[in-house]
């Protein structure tokens, strides 16, 4: 696996140390460092020390044959450890009085600690003088407080404990890379997730803290246990998230035999991976959950898919219609024949809306066992019968699934249809969206205008009472799709468009409530497509936190689904005036 970090030993490298600076109001003792016995002593320690370094102690010894030392690099250090620590002792005796003194103290000493450099020459100095101040010196500050930054220092003047596991960042990187190619992201249930995860490196245990005088941030860099530990928390709550059951009851997993696959797949895809990578303790914690899980899913689907299958058989009617490529001329075209050919002329004004079609026919047909009536339809010149034929069957299924039952768009006054009406049409749009979605022979070389006419015919198969029209003329221009009732009055505007970045669907919604959204226009929607952009999640969140940018934006009602988002605008006319707008995106990237 390629290691994304370059990691330097501490021992091939320095870091230049630097001069601390008290805090305002600090004045130097006269004649210091000879004020006192106790400084004269801190500056005769540390006199001693530097003459007798670097051949003071084996590790520092070790500098002499390191090609960046000179011990003329660490000039004036006697001078800055006594002037420090005096620095250290005024700082520590005037903010004893603040709430968060100790913080405050902390944050002081981590600095001068900083200052030393890397290697930490005269730290121990430093640190050990400070030790002597709080415990043997007399002072003004409280016992209780005393005992406790002492504590401090002392946890700080410990050597570091070796652990025989070695912190890396390329450790940590493989582990969690390990995880993401263990995790069922090919799941459907996961499968939007996966880039977001994919981003992440989550190697620091707790909120990271800022020292307030050096501005660096420090936190905990978890070890390769701590990380897998962490995994397995992170595994349970995404598999927890979902319940294949509560999905099927809503009727959101429409292909079980296509899920069966997907947890087939995935369950040869982890045992694979079990057997030809080594994984730690707590790594197989994750994998052994993640294998029963899906043991667990594959077991539920097998006894499930049955009994929907049986339940599918008694209540699905005969077959609704029938499709047949011929040819004449050498030029295809496609047959289709209804079983209801009182519906013939409908079926034909929705198949003549098709981008794919040039020309629908009603033929009469005298053929044992055919209806006596059928369509003729031809596809358009830049279309193959194969693209005709999938875009026709596609139409049809929507056509017959949402024709059962009217919806009951209830108009409440001019212009006004219900809530209940007006989630009816989304719920209509995410479905025939999320079914286009599976299609990209369709929608691969669709632009604004044929998206836009993939859904105007499906619109009108969902409403006696309604018709729904594209580029009709509304207050200032043509939106795309305009749904209004039998007696002309708008209920729905919606306009259609390529995802192009937040600045362009902000400029959607100027367009969509300045040109086109009358003073008794109440519900409107977006419907934006992505084509070129991977990393779906991101996207929608970056259209959600535009939509909250705008101008005209009240309130954000929530999600409706995980690509439609319901929002509240002010009316720009008419600030007292509200405007409920969906947000609906589709992935249609190749």
């Amino acid at each position: 696996m390629e290691k994304p970090f370059i990691e330097i030993d501490s021992e091939h490298f320095a870091i230049q140390g630097f001069y601390t600076k008290p805090v305002e109001g600090y004045e130097a003792p006269k004649n210091f460092p000879n004020c006192c016995d106790y400084h004269k002593h801190v500056l005769e320690i540390a006199e001693t020390f530097f003459n007798q370094f670097p051949n003071c102690c084996k590790a520092h010894k070790k500098l002499i044959n390191k090609p960046w030392f000179k011990k003329e690099m660490y000039s004036g250090l006697p001078s800055k450890i006594v002037s420090q620590l005096s620095f250290t002792e005024y700082h520590i005796s005037h903010v004893l009085d603040k709430p968060d003194w100790f913080e405050d103290i902390v944050d002081y000493i981590e600095w001068n600690v900083t200052s030393f450099g890397h290697p930490a020459v005269g730290l121990h100095v430093y640190l050990g003088n400070l030790k002597h101040y709080l415990k043997g010196t007399k002072s003004e500050i409280p016992n209780e407080k005393r005992k406790r930054i002492a504590e401090f220092v002392d946890e700080y003047y410990k050597p570091v404990e070796k652990t025989s596991e070695k912190l890396s960042l390329n450790v940590l990187y493989e582990t969690y890379q390990k995880w993401i190619k263990t995790f069922p992201f090919e799941v459907s249930f996961f499968k939007e997730l996966k880039m977001t995860f994919a981003k992440k490196l989550p190697i620091i245990s707790g909120i990271p803290t800022v020292n307030r005088y050096s501005g660096v941030a420090k936190a905990k860099m978890l070890t390769k246990r701590e990380l897998a530990e962490s995994l397995v928390t992170t595994t349970k709550n995404l598999l927890q998230s979902v319940s294949s059951v509560e999905l099927l009851n809503k009727g959101l997993i429409t292909d079980v035999q296509t899920q069966q696959v997907e947890f087939i797949s995935e369950s040869h895809k982890i045992t694979q991976t079990s057997l030809l990578n080594d994984f730690c303790e707590e790594e197989g914690r994750y994998l052994a959950v993640i294998k029963q899980w899906l043991k667990n899913e594959k077991k539920y689907f097998k006894e499930i898919v049955p009994i929907i299958k049986r339940k599918i058989n008694r209540s699905v009617m005969a077959k609704n219609f029938d499709l047949e490529v011929r040819e004449t001329f050498k030029k295809p075209y496609l047959k289709v024949f209804i079983k209801d050919i009182s519906r013939l002329n409908e079926v034909s004004a929705i198949l003549s809306g098709l981008s794919s079609v040039r020309k629908v026919n009603i033929s009469e047909s005298k053929a044992s066992g055919s209806p006596e009536r059928n369509l003729t339809v031809y596809p358009s010149r830049v279309h193959d019968i194969s693209e005709t034929k999938q875009e026709v069957e596609f139409t049809l299924n929507n056509f017959y699934a949402g024709s059962k039952a009217d919806p009951l768009f209830e108009t409440e006054a001019i212009s006004v249809i219900s809530d209940r009406g007006y989630s009816q049409i989304i719920e209509r749009i995410l479905t025939f969206g999320k079914n286009l979605e599976k299609f990209q022979s369709l929608y691969h070389h669709f632009d604004e205008e044929n998206f836009r006419d993939f859904f105007l015919p499906h619109l009108n198969s969902i409403s006696s009472r309604h018709t729904s029209t594209g580029e009709t003329f509304n207050k200032r221009g043509k939106t795309d799709i305009l749904i209004q009732d039998t007696e002309g009055n708008n209920v729905f505007i919606a306009e259609c468009k390529l995802w192009k970045g937040q600045s362009e669907l902000k400029n959607a919604v100027d367009q969509l409530l300045e040109r086109y959204v009358n003073w008794r226009d109440e519900k409107v929607a977006l419907i934006f497509f992505n084509k070129d952009v991977k990393g779906f999640s991101e996207v929608i969140a970056k259209a959600i936190e535009a939509l909250k940018e705008h101008s005209h934006f009240d309130s954000y009602l929530g999600n409706r689904k995980d690509t439609s988002h319901s929002f509240i605008f002010k009316h720009p006319e008419d600030i007292g005036k509200k405007i409920k707008l969906e947000l609906i995106l589709f992935n249609c990237t190749s």
